[in-house]
């Protein structure tokens, strides 16, 4: 396997001390020797090699897709000895339960797989997937077009959009919320907006029946809550931004709205796919290297791996006008952590070499930038002691030092 880096003349931080921030207040005090776990050897324990190539077979299925897809041949030998509980642990965390049924069930059985012991439980989330997002796709249908008569304009980001145009498979991709890009300047409309509707900012109470207001809402645009009466699905929640990240460098949301595109299936619009792509990009690298989403786990999530490449498998992306926005809006760093990183689980991904090499060339961050986290919350970042395979699939979180000065 063959992994791009920067040149070694590279070493500097690719941003400057005066561009890092505090991303909350909570991190601030949590110190990477926190996350510190011993761990033994994995060889022969649940999650070990067989199971790791299962799970990253299941994710080759999300994008190569059923016709370019078949079961590594040692894993069908082998079948017997899987660990069937620790995988369903996995691909619950992993949010892979949707896309494993549909491999178990296709690929997996025509190649003479067995279906596990407790294979009603991944046709139920399946199914339980559909329900929900089926739910979501229509309230999403009616929002925008409340929000059109309304004269607000949003674009689709991240699951909707994948869910409508890339995977065409309503339970193959577990979404949690709506996630919508707002115009800028167009805030209390889009509330007010939503208000019609039956939503409201608050808290939800603990039977996700009600919405427990807050006593001084502060934020401009707070996440709204609708309760449906549905048992698979208690509670709608838009999360809508104005920004595609809250750290700086990002995207310039106007120049976003100028080159968005319409999306009459779902009365709503889109980014530009080499927008869309560096959203899924940003927000990737986000959850895997910020400290409170490394402390929560956010970072094992293959899914958003399988969507990168998914989308690149589905879309042509205008890779000069990626490459030209990256390097505009210095923006290369978290293009190349999440491309990097992709290509390292699957070398056959379908992400051009020159393209990643032109990221990487041009991001300007340490060699092993793609093994770092809490770059914006720490001194120096913190580097990960395990290979990204391991660390996805750990149950302890790996251990990790703070990375050495560099001249």
């Amino acid at each position: 396997m063959t992994h791009f880096c920067p040149p070694k003349s590279s070493v500097a931080w690719w941003r400057s001390p005066a561009d890092r921030r505090v991303r909350r207040a909570a991190s601030a005090s949590v110190c990477p020797s926190s996350y510190a776990t011993q761990r033994q050897d994995v060889i022969g324990l649940p999650g070990s090699s067989h199971e790791r190539d299962f799970l990253l077979n299941v994710g080759r299925y999300g994008w190569a897709g059923a016709d370019a897809f078949a079961p590594a041949p040692d894993l069908l030998t082998r079948q017997r000895d899987l660990d069937w509980s620790w995988l369903t642990t996995q691909l619950y965390r992993h949010r892979l339960m949707g896309l494993g049924w549909q491999m178990l069930i296709g690929p997996w059985s025509d190649a003479g797989g067995k279906l596990p012991r407790g294979y009603a439980l991944y046709e139920t989330w399946y199914s339980a997937t559909v329900h929900r997002n089926r739910l979501m796709r229509e309230e999403l249908r009616r929002v925008a077009a409340h929000l059109h008569q309304a004269d607000v304009q949003v674009l689709l980001r991240r699951g909707p959009a994948l869910i409508e145009h890339t995977y065409h498979d309503h339970g193959v991709r577990p979404m949690s919320d709506i996630d919508l890009l707002i115009r800028p300047g167009q805030e209390e409309r889009f509330v007010a907006a939503l208000g019609e509707l039956g939503y409201r900012s608050g808290d939800l109470s603990a039977d996700k029946r009600t919405i427990i207001a807050r006593p001084a809402p502060d934020e401009v645009l707070p996440r709204l809550l609708k309760p449906t009466g549905d048992p698979l699905l208690r509670v709608l929640i838009i999360d809508a931004s104005t920004v595609v990240s809250a750290a700086a460098p990002q995207l310039d949301t106007e120049a976003v709205f100028m080159a968005a595109r319409a999306t009459p299936s779902l009365a709503a619009a889109m980014m530009t796919p080499h927008h869309f792509l560096l959203d899924l990009c940003i927000h990737l690298y986000e959850e895997s290297t910020t400290l409170v989403y490394v402390q929560r786990g956010r970072f094992q999530r293959l899914m958003q791996y399988v969507d990168v490449l998914a989308y690149l498998r589905a879309t042509a992306v205008d890779w000069d006008a990626f490459l030209a926005e990256c390097q505009a809006l210095q923006l290369c760093a978290p293009a190349y952590f999440a491309l990097g990183n992709a290509h390292r689980l699957y070398d056959q991904a379908p992400l051009p070499r020159s393209v990643l090499q032109r990221v990487a060339a041009s991001a300007n961050v340490p060699e092993d930038f793609l093994d770092l986290y809490g770059a914006d919350e720490l001194p120096e970042p913190a580097r990960w002691d395990t290979d990204l395979e391991q660390r996805l699939f750990d149950e302890a979180l790996p251990a990790a030092r703070p990375r050495p000065d560099t001249p």
